[in-house]
């Protein structure tokens, strides 16, 4: 099974200077590294994390949004209210299996969006433990609507320092729903909270 993943969106094309910031990272983090993006670190050290683990196995992948049609003109001008920038290029970091330290994957995802000047897209909803103890897990993933859930992310971001926001849109089944997207703060806070979660 696979792991979990995050997105770095940066406003800007992807370039030496952005490439030789990852090839920095990897080379002070990486054991392993393969032509396929795909790189293997046993501790976060050296870019400032807390993580020792040997042989955890990611992956990433660099991709123009514009090309990939990733985010609509709406939820574009929805980061862009707050962000103040409308994303060009995306870098997806993700663990190869659901086994995988997902804080070193927390850490090396804010190592370079902190380098990078960027957002983190977490790819789907941060919900506390709370939501899935007080519903089904099912009902909240294939049935229930944002505002029904709503309270229990709003209580569990209220005193997370920096900025995260909902960028809202409609499933294939009509349901109102949202992912979350933060800026290096919140991610840093994020990594230190006891609720803190990467999305699978």
């Amino acid at each position: 099974m696979a792991g979990a993943s995050a997105t770095i969106l940066i406003d800007r094309e992807w370039t030496s200077s952005e490439q030789k910031i990852l090839d920095d990272m990897l080379s002070k983090t990486a054991i392993i590294i393969e032509d396929n993006n795909y790189f293997v670190v046993n501790n976060t050290f050296a870019i400032g994390g807390k993580q020792h683990e040997e042989y955890q196995s990611f992956t990433y992948t660099i991709f123009n949004i514009n090309d990939e049609a990733s985010y609509s003109s709406d939820e574009c001008n929805q980061i862009n209210e707050v962000f103040h920038s409308i994303p060009v290029t995306a870098i997806d970091f993700s663990a190869v299996t659901s086994r995988t330290n997902v804080r070193m994957l927390g850490e090396i995802v804010l190592y370079i969006a902190n380098k990078l000047n960027g957002i983190i897209d977490f790819g789907g909803e941060l919900l506390p433990e709370k939501a899935y103890k007080e519903n089904d897990f099912w009902w909240i993933i294939e049935k229930a609507n944002w505002n029904e859930v709503e309270h229990y992310y709003t209580e569990m971001i209220r005193e997370i320092p920096g900025t995260i926001i909902c960028i809202h849109y409609h499933t294939e089944g009509n349901r109102h729903w949202v992912y979350n997207i933060c800026d290096v703060l919140f991610m840093k806070s994020w990594l230190d909270h006891p609720e803190f979660q990467l999305i699978k």
